[in-house]
């Protein structure tokens, strides 16, 4: 049954008490408000895909058991998407068949451990995980060992302390993640040392201290994404960051970073070409705003390293980025001339070299 977008609220439809076979049901976006009936939760046991989203729904989410469906069923997929609503209270413990519990943007508050660390059941099918847009407190657990097959990590806009755990190392299919503001700490995590599949990080708007470590641009062959703005790194930019091909977005902004821009940049291929390989989202600074870029973030490249300590000059490579969109090297010690080949660079839209 999949209605979603039909305006059937603001009360729920008591009418799904009397369907006995449905497996999947969606409301999302339907106008609805109040508490989801208790009787909804046992039959939403039976579905293999619930939508609940972008409704107004209030009170606390109950444990729901895994389906018998799935029992014997190593294959099968549970999907469950309740974000953009209002449900709070803390995170209760959700069958680990679950594939993609989508919980943005909602009031869920406490900590993480019950959520993540009581799992028990050995078929853990946890692919992406969004907690985004909550009232998450504490520390992030370390039991990530629990969730092998995870893919995307969704965090951001939390009130998380602390570090990056260790046993993040074991996330060697990680492809996406996100803890943009929060109140995170500490170096940069080396648990991500080992997700070489990563096509984008995010740590922006955190308490992230120390130099960027050499690995960063050689253990991430396709990372297009790296957001690491207002945090409190420092030191040299290392010339590994370079080997970043892929690299689409780049925001170090607002942090202490010292010494020259690498003349390597021109080794940033998809700058160069404009590349057009990722259906990912990240949240982009330019011409003085913030831009989400969702499904067209494909179609945007940008640079910002605003708001250092750099010095030296613009070196000349910079021009051959001929895909590039965005630039903005305001706020820094820079010096010398612009580059002449700079009027070559005919994707740009936005450029800001103010304040140097």
């Amino acid at each position: 049954m999949e209605i979603g977008g039909w305006n059937i609220g603001p009360l729920f439809p008591m009418w799904l008490q009397t369907q006995k076979m449905i497996t999947q049901v969606d409301i999302s976006d339907g106008g609805i408000q109040g508490e989801v009936p208790t009787w909804f939760w046992n039959l939403s046991s039976q579905t293999r895909y619930l939508n609940l989203s972008h409704n107004q729904f209030v009170g606390e989410v109950p444990i729901i058991s895994t389906p018998s469906w799935l029992v014997g069923n190593e294959d099968a997929l549970w999907l469950m998407y309740l974000g953009s609503s209002k449900f709070s209270g803390p995170l209760l413990l959700i069958s680990t068949t679950v594939a993609e519990p989508d919980l943005l943007n909602n009031s869920f508050s406490k900590g993480l451990s019950n959520f993540l660390c009581e799992a028990k059941n050995e078929s853990y099918k946890l692919e992406i995980l969004n907690l985004g847009g909550n009232y998450l407190s504490e520390e992030i657990p370390d039991c990530w060992m629990n969730w092998p097959g995870m893919a995307v990590l969704i965090m951001r806009d939390n009130n998380l302390i602390g570090g990056i755990p260790r046993s993040m190392k074991v996330l060697i299919d990680l492809r996406s993640l996100d803890f943009r503001r929060n109140r995170l700490n500490g170096p940069f995590p080396s648990s991500l040392e080992n997700c070489t599949k990563l096509n984008k990080i995010d740590l922006a708007e955190n308490a992230f201290v120390g130099q960027l470590p050499y690995w960063l641009g050689m253990r991430f062959p396709t990372l297009i994404v790296l957001i690491l703005r207002s945090n409190k790194f420092d030191g040299e930019l290392p010339q590994e960051l370079c080997h970043l091909k892929d690299l689409q977005i780049l925001d170090l902004a607002n942090n202490t970073f010292g010494g020259i821009i690498p003349r390597c940049i021109s080794n940033f291929s998809a700058m160069v070409k404009g590349k057009r390989r990722l259906r990912e989202s990240a949240v982009v600074m330019t011409k003085g705003n913030t831009y989400q870029y969702d499904t067209i973030l494909a179609l945007f490249t940008s640079m910002n390293i605003s708001s250092n300590n750099l010095s030296g000059d613009i070196s000349i490579s910079l021009t051959c980025l001929a895909g590039l969109r965005s630039f903005n090297f305001s706020k820094n010690d820079l010096t010398g001339r612009i580059p002449n080949g700079i009027g070559d660079m005919k994707a740009l839209e936005s450029v800001d070299l103010s304040k140097n």
